[in-house]
């Protein structure tokens, strides 16, 4: 199955970017050394030309950018970013280069489309860089005046942390809880796969067994994973949020309350209040985290029951409509046809 990558890049001053082919679902490691050879060979700068400090990936979801650090992340056409190691050191939320904007063109941010697709071979087990070739002509040089248009237009500039894709999605779209959304699926991630498995499910409804009263790991699993391989994507758990926010507001909020208990996150067993915190404090905020998602519990099984009584009266009209084209076929299949005199 062939997958692509888009990668972009600040090269000659300007955002490049490209879409990266691959045979099969790339590791990071390949994605990496793919990129680097690509901006390495666009740079024409004296060897050594582009080392690769971080990749950062575009959610599509929240519309931010988002550390990568499983393979697991990847879509197929997903966007990422390569910053340059050798110039610059790798990010952090409060760093020296917070993601300044780039232009806009009618009110919206936007990187340069890919200006080439390169084919990519995996990476041979000693580790040096893959071998890549270009599959469309490239009409841009490294620095020329092919995309001048964008290298003016982003000059000088990082993506902005709402950057949008080429494809037309605007923000007004996008969930309303976009931040907390990532940051409850990274909270149950623990172990930074990319995705979650149902040991990672358990563990949360575990530490919040007296809100998830009427719900069970397996029953969130079921839900949740749409393709049925086990394991939910950030892309699956998107789409279990817009049909199920309830859920994810309860998980939300037991994770700001263990952080501002101290304790280990959402995750954790017991949450032990600090010193700032008095008993009578920290059973009052336990007691309003809970009467909040009981609330909106209340509310989310109040919306399944009437979905099933929707559900339960729509298959019963179905099999109505079924079982009257079933008589009306028996009865136009029993006509004998009328002979011509």
């Amino acid at each position: 199955m062939v997958f692509f990558v888009r990668v972009a890049a600040n090269v000659c001053d300007g955002n490049r970017n490209i879409r990266l082919r691959f045979p099969s679902r790339p590791t990071l490691r390949e994605v990496a050394a793919a990129a680097e050879s690509y901006f390495a060979a666009a740079a024409l700068h004296p060897s050594p030309a582009f080392q690769l400090g971080a990749l950062l990936l575009l959610d599509e979801h929240a519309f931010a950018w988002v550390e990568l650090y499983s393979a697991a992340q990847l879509s197929t056409d997903c966007q990422l970013y390569a910053f340059e190691g050798r110039r610059t050191r790798r990010p952090t939320p409060a760093g020296p280069w917070q993601r300044p904007r780039v232009k806009q063109r009618g009110g919206r941010e936007i990187l340069p489309p890919p200006a080439a697709t390169v084919a990519c071979r995996a990476l041979p087990p000693a580790g040096s860089s893959p071998p890549s070739a270009p599959l469309d002509d490239w009409d841009d040089s490294a620095c020329g005046p092919a995309d001048g248009a964008d290298t003016r237009r982003s000059h000088g500039s990082l993506p902005a942390a709402g950057p949008e894709r080429t494809d037309g999605v605007g923000t007004a779209t996008l969930w309303r809880g976009r931040g907390r959304l990532r940051g409850v699926f990274d909270g149950l991630d623990a172990e930074r796969k990319g995705y979650l498995r149902l040991a990672d499910l358990q563990r949360a409804v575990d530490a919040q067994r007296s809100v998830f009263v009427n719900y069970s790991a397996q029953t969130l699993l079921a839900l949740a994973d749409q393709d049925g391989d086990g394991r939910v994507s950030y892309k699956e758990w998107v789409g279990f949020a817009v049909s199920h926010p309830a859920v994810v507001d309860a998980l939300s909020a037991a994770g700001a309350l263990d952080s501002r208990l101290g304790g280990r996150g959402m995750m954790g067993c017991e949450h032990a209040p600090q010193p700032s915190l008095t008993p009578a404090e920290a059973c009052r905020l336990s007691a309003e985290a809970y009467n909040r998602s009981r609330a909106i519990l209340t509310r989310e099984e109040a919306r399944l029951a009437a979905d099933a009584v929707r559900l339960n009266f729509l298959r019963d009209k179905w099999e109505e409509e079924k079982k009257r084209k079933q008589k009306a076929k028996a009865k136009t299949n029993g006509r004998t046809p009328r002979r011509k005199k």
